[in-house]
């Protein structure tokens, strides 16, 4: 395996990389040992030639003006924090690839992102939260299987989605709040909340579908509809 070393911020610190030559990466690069910021469409595409298919540490996404972030990523897993954050431009988010995070997975305050795909996740170590995406219409995260905490809060345009493979029992809490369009939300697959509970707070009522769900600490939140 080819790694990597040292700190972290793309282009010039991957350029550098014990993985490639004196100039872009040289595929394979399968592992990236540390953390990585892009900042840049340009970083960006580094990182996607680089053929990277791990990062140990955090990757963060946050300042860019381009409109995607999908499709040709071969990066399977992140060892720490996955955040994307205060990206004005960005209105897509598909990556195919990523199985896992190990620490929070992070999506807030991208003012024109639509759409939030991650088709393959299955484990976030830490929170997964989804935040203050005002125009934000599809979250995709089917085969999600566990995560520390769910929180979905403040995404105006987002009608309806949900987890439905999700089925962690040691979830310190589900949180769904002020998302101004929901109208339904689903976890069919979910057993227990160790921590907490699902709340919904919104203008109407959404139909929230939570069958056989047990809450240690009971379910909290207001103007909520129960289906079993």
């Amino acid at each position: 395996m080819t790694r990597t070393s040292a700190a972290l911020v793309l282009p010039l610190a991957w350029a550098l990389a014990a993985c490639g030559s004196s100039g872009a990466p040289t595929p394979p690069c399968t592992e990236f040992a540390g953390s990585i910021t892009i900042t840049s469409g340009a970083e960006w595409r580094t990182l996607v030639d680089g053929g990277c298919t791990s990062v140990s540490g955090d990757l963060t996404i946050s300042g860019l003006a381009n409109s995607s972030l999908q499709g040709t990523p071969a990066i399977k897993t992140i060892g720490g924090r996955l955040s994307i954050r205060n990206n004005p431009g960005l209105m897509l988010v598909d990556l195919p690839s990523l199985t896992a995070v190990g620490g929070d997975l992070d999506v807030s305050a991208n003012a024109k992102l639509q759409s939030f795909l991650l088709p393959s996740l299955v484990t976030v170590g830490g929170w997964l939260g989804v935040s203050g995406n005002p125009t934000m219409t599809s979250l995709g995260v089917p085969v999600l299987l566990s995560a520390g905490a769910i929180v979905v809060d403040q995404n105006d345009g987002l009608a309806t989605f949900g987890f439905p493979s999700l089925a962690s029992t040691s979830m310190e809490r589900v949180e769904i709040n002020n998302n101004g369009s929901l109208v339904s939300l689903a976890f069919p697959a979910l057993i227990s909340v160790a921590g907490g509970g699902s709340s919904s707070r919104k203008s109407s009522t959404p139909k929230l579908h939570l069958p056989g769900t047990h809450y240690d600490s009971g379910l909290r939140g207001d103007r909520q509809q129960c289906i079993s």
